[in-house]
């Protein structure tokens, strides 16, 4: 069993890592850290019935010096990503680390070089869960198989109300300690890019929002002239979309939909009557599958857990990473082309 230590104990640790952890019998939380020893403290609740109880600690370094760990979890605001993974690389531990995986190529340079050092013997994992949602991985299948053809075109869409429904936390906005919408959110979609369809971005051109950076449009282009545009925000209407026009025909993935997956062939026109029935079909077709997983707490927390069961494969049975250091600095390259875009006004190529 992987005995676990997380530090940042936030609401996503809460919320998202906690609950989904309790469905991953190989990986026991061992321990909690947070600079506010009261998280760790109420985060240690969300786990009654644990034995033994989590240990919990004000700071990285001494749970690392004060509980037998395997793996460290790295789930603080992402501009302190790469010292604490860096920390437990070096204390010999496997690291899981959420995205971003930084904040500048440079910080994931960083953290990259020191797991170099360690051979083979650590696995260092990001935390890109969409990678894990049964939409996507079906998505990526049809990619694969040839459903569209030649890829030429993508549309994303990430936004949140969370700015609306409370006050985004600081990590959330750029500056000392995050990177505003083009990190929190776009990096999620430049590895969707990259992971759906195996080509890598090239340059983007961003716009952001001047006064609060909760919002922003990015367009870009991929190797193999595939075409991209996405709006990320972070005080509008929830939407997880992702979009793909080929040669042969067009994949849409709504992640917020149990029937959100639909693929159209060349051959289904818009507006036909028998498109609309297959549409319909889909509906019926995905309904089992839509119920099981809203029983389960739904496909989001699936994500989280299905992503913490690849971390144990990799660490017990050498199982290559679900997304690794690479794709982790390739995205943290993206969103940082597109902050320097939008500072400029001009494209930057990566």
């Amino acid at each position: 069993m992987i005995q676990l230590g997380i530090v940042g104990c936030g609401r996503a640790t809460a919320e998202l890592h906690l609950p989904a952890l309790r469905r991953v019998p190989e990986i026991r939380v061992a321990a909690l850290c947070d600079v506010d020893l009261t998280r760790a403290t109420a985060a240690a609740g969300l786990l009654e019935g644990a034995a033994p109880a989590p240990a919990q600690f004000g700071d990285l370094g001494t749970m690392l010096a004060g509980v037998e760990l395997n793996a460290v979890a790295v789930c603080t605001p992402p501009a302190e990503h790469a010292e604490a993974a860096v920390a437990a690389l070096t204390a010999g531990k496997h690291v899981f680390v959420e995205k971003p995986l930084a904040l500048s190529v440079g910080e994931c340079d960083r953290i990259s070089a020191r797991h170099s050092a360690l051979g083979t013997r650590r696995s260092a994992v990001v935390g890109f869960n969409l990678r894990q949602h049964r939409l996507l991985r079906r998505a990526k299948e049809l990619v694969g198989a040839g459903g569209i053809g030649r890829p030429l075109l993508a549309r994303s869409a990430l936004t949140s109300d969370v700015g609306l429904t409370r006050q985004l936390p600081a990590w959330r906005n750029p500056g000392v300690y995050g990177g505003g919408v083009l990190f929190e959110l776009a990096s999620h979609h430049f590895d969707l890019w990259r992971w759906l369809l195996g080509v890598e971005i090239e340059e983007v051109f961003a716009w952001d929002a001047p006064s609060d950076d909760t919002h922003a449009v990015v367009s870009a282009r991929l190797a193999g002239g595939v075409l991209a545009t996405a709006q990320f925000g972070q005080r509008t209407y929830p939407a997880g979309d992702i979009e793909l026009h080929g040669d042969r025909g067009r994949l849409r993935v709504s992640l917020y939909d149990f029937d959100g997956l639909e693929h159209r062939p060349l051959e289904q026109r818009p507006g036909r009557p028998l498109t609309r029935l297959k549409s319909i079909a889909n509906t019926l077709e995905s309904l089992p599958a839509g119920l099981v997983s809203a029983r389960k707490g739904g496909d989001f927390l699936a994500t989280y857990a299905e992503e913490w069961r690849r971390f144990a494969d990799t660490v017990l049975r050498g199982a290559p990473p679900a997304a690794s250091l690479e794709d982790g600095r390739a995205a943290v390259a993206a969103s940082a082309a597109a902050v320097e875009s939008a500072s400029t006004g001009r494209p930057v190529r990566i």
